[in-house]
């Protein structure tokens, strides 16, 4: 069972600590706060198809991306830790390395 979170308006800029948003009904991130300090969770959100809103964020943390439908990731994330993506999201994973070298 989801949660019931569809959209992100009304988050901070920045966030101090870990934003979990796992297991909700997202279909985007437009809304997404700039700045989290710890780690950001998307996972689970099975509508999410696309990351567009994350260029631009900075991530201190790890970034969980397991089981989401998206299949790229966008040039501008900065991420202080790992990302989390389950092994059976092959596009995703092919993606990352692209564009995470």
């Amino acid at each position: 069972e989801s949660n019931k979170i569809s959209f992100l308006g009304g988050l901070p800029n920045e966030v101090m600590g870990n934003l979990s948003l796992y297991h909700n009904q997202l279909e985007n991130l437009n809304g997404i706060s700039k700045e989290i300090s710890g780690n950001l969770n998307l996972g689970g959100n099975n509508q999410l198809t696309s990351l567009e809103a994350l260029k631009g964020v900075k991530i201190g943390g790890d970034l969980w991306l397991r089981d989401i439908p998206a299949t790229t990731i966008p040039v501008g994330i900065q991420i202080g830790g790992n990302i989390f993506i389950k092994s059976s999201q092959t596009d995703l994973i092919a993606d990352a390395k692209i564009r995470l070298k």
